[in-house]
């Protein structure tokens, strides 16, 4: 396998210098790399845009190192303005990964005919190790070989550009509610903070419910309250989490069991009558009408519903 790899590479190579045509001149300016940085959390991805701009290139081969202990790399693409000008001019590009657990990448391309690079053409994306402190860590871009008509002239008019990732190491994540009521098919969205500060964008939590039944959440923290109960919901970033605990009302009011909104006597009255066997209770009624907690509907409940109605107690007596 590495043979095939280090022999399709070779190949490449070749038919990278094949393809490029010097040209009679090129811009004044020099040829600039330019990375742009990226912010990340311990095992989150980082990707870095390279710009090259200033020159119009036949040939180019960029040196990417970085501190493989530190960050993985995991894979490069070219933006579809860069797509665009290798079709057009019949050019060819290639990543070389061979060396990758090593630290350093050879990116390189070749197009027949002259075009100046003002986009960012490429973007690496590298995966974080999974440390233990807020750190920097630099991915250092170098030119290896430009070529055009000048290339003996050429190295001296390269800026080479080096970016930092910050891996940012989160210490803490606080919730702004520890608890929130929701009612049965209600959707709520908890908003939390993250230590340190700044980067509640850049790092990618998961979640999870210790009671699907009651309460589910989706990967966006997004909590659906599904029935009745309480539920913890809980977010993680690696070893730092936190919870919400979340208690699920039933979408209708204790002791309403006319469901007008209002508890009055006509509620308890209407207990009376399911507690005295005159009319049927349905399921939805023993839910309403139980407020004593003794799973069924009796005087006692009809006396508590009154009392209620009368503004003699308030509805935090019903169980």
């Amino acid at each position: 396998m590495k043979f095939k790899r280090f022999l399709s590479a070779i190949v490449a190579f070749v038919m990278l210098m094949a393809v490029a045509v010097p040209f009679a001149a090129f811009a004044d300016e020099p040829v600039q790399v330019i990375g742009g940085g990226a912010e990340t959390t311990p095992g989150g991805d980082a990707v870095v845009h390279i710009n090259i701009s200033g020159a119009k290139i036949g040939a180019f081969a960029l040196t990417i190192n970085f501190d493989a202990a530190k960050l993985q790399y995991t894979g490069c693409t070219a933006s579809e303005e860069f797509q665009a000008i290798l079709d057009e001019a019949g050019g060819i590009y290639l990543v070389n990964d061979n060396d990758a657990d090593n630290g350093k990448l050879v990116i390189g391309g070749a197009i027949t005919e002259g075009a100046t690079f003002t986009v960012a053409p490429i973007s690496l994306t590298f995966k974080a190790a999974e440390v233990e402190e807020t750190t920097n860590t630099a991915v250092t871009i170098t030119v290896d070989r430009l070529r055009t008509e000048l290339d003996a002239a050429l190295e001296s008019t390269v800026t080479n550009g080096g970016v930092q990732i910050n891996v940012v190491h989160i210490t803490s994540i606080t919730f702004t509610d520890e608890s929130k009521d929701l009612n049965i098919g209600e959707e709520y969205t908890p908003e939390y903070t993250v230590n340190p500060e700044g980067y509640t964008d850049v790092f990618a939590p998961t979640w999870s419910s210790d009671n699907d039944e009651v309460a589910s959440v989706d990967e966006t923290g997004k909590i659906t309250a599904n029935r009745e109960g309480n539920a913890n919901i809980t977010i993680t970033n690696g070893s730092v989490s936190a919870t919400i605990a979340i208690n699920v009302k039933p979408a209708y009011r204790k002791g309403d069991l006319d469901e007008d909104g209002e508890i009055t006597v006509g509620d308890a009255l209407k207990a009376l009558r399911i507690a005295a066997k005159l009319v049927p209770a349905t399921d939805k009624d023993m839910l309403i009408g139980n407020v004593d907690g003794d799973d069924e509907i009796t005087v006692g409940d009809a006396l508590m519903i009154l009392r209620v109605a009368a503004k003699l107690i308030g509805e935090d007596a019903f169980i």
